[in-house]
């Protein structure tokens, strides 16, 4: 396992091929609470690899993907939050590679690159259906937050919010 933060654009573009089979997962859980796919698309799904890029590359912001034997199997991305905080995005691993401490590494390192930063919290946005995830946040210490963006109505029942100071 090698993780390392994306430089170039086949980076990113591994990184959006990933993020790709992310949205089609959620879309489909989306649909079974009455959510739209385009909503779920446009508020989550929208980044290109050039939007990613620009957002990832900047100062205090990064984007790490987890490699096994040269293939991108999981990705995690964080950038400012405000207040002194970053957040995470793009949190993913493939379906057949979970399981093996991917999703843990990942988390790791992208925690170490935020304190790195010179971040002093973390915080974070998922919904209530990812739940191995969930339970992957509570492990390293993420707590319930009061929302940091605002959602579509829809959303809202199913969303959650959460922070760690790092």
């Amino acid at each position: 396992m090698n993780i390392e933060r994306a430089t170039s654009r086949p980076d990113f573009e591994e990184a959006r091929q990933l993020i790709a089979l992310m949205a089609a997962w959620d879309i489909t859980e989306s649909r079974t609470l009455g959510i739209g796919d385009k909503g779920v698309l446009d508020a989550y799904y929208g980044d290109t690899p050039d939007m990613m890029i620009a957002r990832f590359s900047a100062p205090g912001a990064g984007l790490l993907v987890c490699r096994i034997d040269g293939a991108a199997v999981g990705c995690g991305a964080f950038s400012a939050a405000g207040d002194g905080a970053a957040e995470l995005h793009k949190m993913f691993v493939k379906p057949g590679h979970r399981g093996k401490g991917i999703g843990k590494a990942l988390l790791t390192a992208i925690l170490a690159e935020m304190k790195q930063c010179g971040y002093a919290s973390a915080r974070l946005e998922t919904v209530q259906f990812m739940t191995e995830a969930i339970g992957l946040y509570r492990a390293f210490g993420f707590v319930a937050a009061e929302p940091f963006h605002d959602r579509p109505e829809n959303f809202r029942a199913v969303t959650l919010f959460l922070q760690k100071p790092l």
